[in-house]
């Protein structure tokens, strides 16, 4: 089975009924980044500490640490092996996004196995202490259940990968964005040689090259649905999104900018986020939602991007938001470039 993911948006949906679109090329792309890495080991080490399976008295810490290492690396191998599989299956039309109930629920069962046989080979051969029951395994994936959820609520929205939480689904991108001229000392956003991987200087120009090949993006892979209706309803008021340019969270009220003007209601910036979806424009901040299409210009910032606008305001998106924003991004230029041309 293939190893490479289109850059296809791909629907999360973990245990409590949320979900978030993740951008990734690989499955080990996502499951190797140092933030789902932490996650997975802070995890491990709560998981080791509550499960606590009758570990016998004559066996050594350092055995023991040896043993959740090996069902670490168990868990993450099935992981990657589930992962691959969903993703075939959604290629295939059988699902329509990945539901991490059905990933992790052999998990206890995973952990019971290779701690069973870890004590069976480096411990007292006739040691009969540790005969977990079916209390245990349930206790156990009610653990992970929490796990699980915690990661999509709070992990999941800070991992590089994930394009947006709580988004229903990835309308079309069919707004075509204005091209420009680029700017001294600027990389303009559409430049196919615009050094945009975190390096400042023209010797990774040619590493960065155009964003399309560099993230591997296949034209035909880009997710085009139904598009957004004229109208959209954000708080108790009616927008047209692709009027939209910029929305700013302020306190519990929201300030969006259109073409006709600012408007300040009161509602969630999650909400609204989550009411545009990925077709015009990215959530890049707690605070700030921006429109490809109002963007002029993209440079590096010491591993951050800064976006200057149309209106020649600059805004700053995350180290932790970048790649996101990038290939979010690079799929509506891509799109909308593909569009014009035909």
């Amino acid at each position: 089975m293939p190893d490479k993911i289109s850059n296809t948006p791909i629907l999360i949906r973990y245990s409590d009924g949320g979900g978030f679109w993740v951008l990734s090329r690989s499955v080990s792309e996502y499951l190797l980044d140092t933030t789902f890495l932490r996650f997975f080991l802070v995890a491990t080490l709560i998981f080791a500490i509550l499960a606590d399976p009758s570990v016998p008295e004559k066996m050594s810490a350092a055995k023991i640490a040896v043993m959740w290492l090996a069902i670490s690396c168990a868990v993450l191998v099935w992981l990657t092996i589930s992962l691959r599989v969903s993703k075939w299956m959604i290629d295939t039309g059988v699902l329509q996004a990945i539901y991490t109930p059905i990933l992790i629920f052999p998990v206890p069962f995973i952990t019971d196995a290779v701690s069973h046989t870890y004590i069976g080979l480096v411990h007292l051969p006739r040691w009969s202490g540790y005969q977990p029951d079916l209390t245990d395994l349930l206790t156990s994936f009610f653990a992970v259940i929490c796990f699980d959820i915690f990661h999509g609520r709070f992990v999941a929205p800070l991992h590089p990968l994930v394009i947006s939480a709580r988004t229903p689904e990835p309308d079309s991108l069919d707004a075509a964005p204005k091209q420009h001229e680029m700017q001294p000392g600027v990389v303009d956003a559409s430049s196919p040689s615009s050094p945009l991987d975190g390096s400042d200087g023209p010797a990774d120009t040619a590493k960065a090259g155009d964003l399309t090949s560099a993230i591997e993006v296949p034209l035909d892979a880009v997710p085009v649905k139904a598009s957004l209706p004229e109208r959209v309803m954000i708080g108790t008021s009616e927008f047209n999104p692709r009027r939209i340019k910029l929305i700013r969270s302020e306190e519990h009220y929201l300030s969006i900018d259109t073409d006709k003007g600012t408007k300040l209601l009161r509602a969630k910036m999650s909400d609204a986020a989550t009411t545009l979806g990925l077709s015009f424009g990215l959530q890049i901040s707690r605070s700030l939602w921006v429109a490809y299409a109002e963007v002029e210009a993209i440079k590096n910032a010491g591993g951050k991007l800064e976006l200057e606008l149309k209106n020649g305001e600059v805004l700053t998106v995350p180290r932790a938001r970048k790649q996101a924003f990038l290939q979010a991004y690079d799929l509506f230029s891509t799109h909308t470039k593909d569009s014009a041309e035909t």
